[in-house]
């Protein structure tokens, strides 16, 4: 298939990029940085600007049979000031409606459009068992990710399949997440958030990899999807999973009260909770790689690790 992906030459995004081109697929990035991008990527992926003019774009859409949209923003936590949101904003809601847009032009409009999203959807939930028929939540994260997912739906309005993937922690070792909370633990100190109940909604970004490519080839499949492993963990578990695979001799609770006075609201981040479970792919007896957390950390920490997809 021809494939345009935007958000390439981010953590998962370039994961995705050597996944799809293992699996013989002809490749377009839509990047903001074609220079960097090509570096990172190598030749065999076409790379074309967002910057580029609508009649470019409309050409590169109507050459593509599958769009996956990945862009946005890190919402790694920072203080969330009205510039970092309109930035995150942006970022997200803004290019999907570009993409959309275009597609919208397009004479013959790409088929399939797998658009990212986050567990964020659903809030702070605490206990509560979610699934993709649960409702949104509140606060900020809830709503640009409900504007995201419903910006994206706009492509159904001219026949194009649309997924949306609510997406969890993504476990790797090359971003995201478990990259920036190995530091400490390899100096010896576990952290954990609060008292450490909060869910943590995680999922290896292999098997992430490979539900987008069941979206793209699943013609039953459309609306969201919670790509989450089957067996959330809480945070205080999650630590202790981690912590003999680093060599943390020690656990130590973060306050959150300490979290929200450096981060702000930008603190909902770390400390929302959200069991998550993936009922759709449950249904489709989607099978998980990595479905328990010890195996997967142990995947992505031990020198011999999982580094690139298979």
């Amino acid at each position: 298939m021809n494939i345009l992906i935007a958000g390439a030459t981010g953590f998962i995004g370039s994961a995705l990029v050597s996944f799809l081109k293992g699996r013989g697929h002809v490749l377009t990035a839509l990047v903001r940085d074609v220079n960097r991008a090509s570096a990172q990527l190598g030749t065999d992926v076409k790379l074309i600007s967002f910057g580029s003019t609508d009649k470019k774009l409309i050409t590169e859409f109507e050459n593509s049979e599958v769009v996956v949209n990945l862009a946005g923003r890190p919402l790694a936590p920072s203080r969330w000031s009205k510039a970092k949101k309109e930035e995150f904003f942006d970022s997200r809601v803004g290019v999907t409606k570009k993409m959309v847009s275009i597609m919208r032009e397009c004479k013959n409009s790409p088929s399939i459009l797998v658009s990212a999203s986050a567990v964020g959807y659903y809030g702070d939930r605490f206990d509560e068992e979610i699934t993709e028929t649960s409702t949104k939540g509140e606060g900020f994260l809830a709503d640009l990710c409900d504007s995201w997912e419903k910006t994206a739906s706009g492509a159904e309005d001219f026949g194009t399949r649309v997924c949306t993937l609510r997406i969890g922690v993504v476990l790797g070792r090359e971003g995201g997440f478990l990259k920036q909370l190995s530091l400490p633990f390899k100096m010896g100190i576990g952290i954990y958030i609060g008292n450490g109940n909060q869910w943590v909604p995680w999922i290896h970004y292999l098997d992430l990899l490979r539900i987008i490519d069941l979206g793209i080839n699943d013609e039953s499949i459309s609306g969201p999807i919670n790509c989450t492993s089957p067996k959330p963990v809480t945070g205080k578990s999650f630590a202790k999973s981690l912590a003999p695979i680093l060599g943390a001799k020690i656990l130590v609770g973060l306050p959150t009260l300490c979290l929200r006075l450096v981060f702000g609201e930008g603190e909902k981040v770390l400390t929302s909770s959200q069991k998550a479970y993936p009922s759709l792919l449950q249904g489709k007896e989607f099978q998980f790689i990595h479905e328990d957390l010890v195996h997967a950390l142990n995947e992505e920490c031990s020198p011999k690790g999982v580094k690139s997809p298979e």
